[in-house]
């Protein structure tokens, strides 16, 4: 179907597991392939998309359910400064939010 539909796949799973899952995931794709998932994202991935799917890959999404209105007001502030607010956009805070932190957090 496509490399597309491998991105679009790969893009579903990694974003909608939690930590404990997404090492469980890791440790399914090792036994079946003998190789990480995050080697295979490396090399078949580049740029700042590489970088948010490992850091989605590695598992240390909070999994909390508690919510903090403070900071999201804190992250709403980086993310503004890290795009709308500056001349180009700083990825790498994006990433750290968006890859990070909790659902309910990111739904806050």
């Amino acid at each position: 179907k496509g490399a597309g539909t491998s991105e679009r796949t790969l893009i579903e799973l990694l974003t909608t597991r939690t930590s404990r899952q997404m090492k469980e995931v890791a440790q399914a794709y090792y036994t079946v392939y003998k190789k990480s998932l995050g080697d295979d994202i490396s090399s078949e991935t580049s740029g700042d998309f590489r970088k948010a799917l490992l850091t989605l890959a590695d598992g240390r999404r909070d999994d909390s359910l508690k919510v903090d209105e403070l900071l999201a007001k804190k992250d709403a502030q980086i993310l503004y400064n890290a795009g709308e607010n500056r001349w180009g956009t700083d990825e790498d805070k994006f990433t750290e939010i968006l890859c990070l932190r909790s659902f309910p957090q990111l739904r806050l």
